[in-house]
């Protein structure tokens, strides 16, 4: 499975910022995070095999880094494969992260770029699941107002996030309300796609 894991460095230190799993449809992107498969003894592995040696490197050649830092992942039980390394977010990974920080980005990016990330053992989430679709504008039929719903757009795209304290009820939730504001086609692609995610 590809996961797609999220990090603040200040150069000398990591600390892990989210764990997100992606899917590509037709008309859609759907986000889900955190991943289950990301346990705590596999973020150490990545951060002490993975992340430590890059940042090393980098410091060699360009000087210290100081941001995010994000990876693909492909994970096999207990292992993992790097397939692909990010200079910030990706696509619409960011919102699922900011549905989720449950701390002042300022305050964050402040002690990233002081160098005081030691300080620093992880990043407070809201303990729930996040579940985002980005759709395509011209599948979406009806105005989207509801404030229970984290809402943006890009120049082709409707991004709609729902969370709740299980992944299954964040699921529930948005395809309730995408059934409302969707072109009923792509609703029912994206309903049929959507058994697969996991019900945590």
């Amino acid at each position: 499975n590809l996961i797609y894991m999220y990090f603040l460095t200040d150069g000398y230190n990591a600390v892990p910022l989210i764990s997100i799993e992606r899917k590509e449809g037709e008309n859609y992107t759907r986000i889900t995070a955190p991943s289950e498969k990301i346990t705590k003894e596999l973020t150490k592995n990545i951060l002490k095999n993975a992340l430590f040696p890059l940042l090393d490197d980098i410091a060699k050649f360009e000087g210290l880094y100081s941001g995010i830092m994000g990876m693909k992942i492909k994970v096999c039980k207990n292992d993992f494969y790097i397939l692909e390394y990010y200079n910030g977010f990706q696509f619409y990974d960011l919102q699922a992260f900011l549905s989720l920080i449950d701390e002042n980005l300022a305050e964050l990016f402040y002690e990233a770029a002081e160098k005081h990330l030691d300080k620093r053992n992880c990043i407070d989430l809201e303990r729930k699941f996040s579940y985002t679709l980005a759709i395509k504008k011209n599948e979406i039929t009806e105005n989207i107002q509801d404030d229970d719903y984290f809402v943006t757009e890009d120049d082709n795209n409707i991004i709609i996030t729902k969370t709740a304290v299980t992944m299954n009820l964040a699921k529930k939730y948005l395809e309730e309300y995408l059934e409302t504001i969707c072109n009923k086609e792509t609703y029912k692609k994206i309903i049929n796609s959507n058994e697969e995610v996991l019900r945590i």
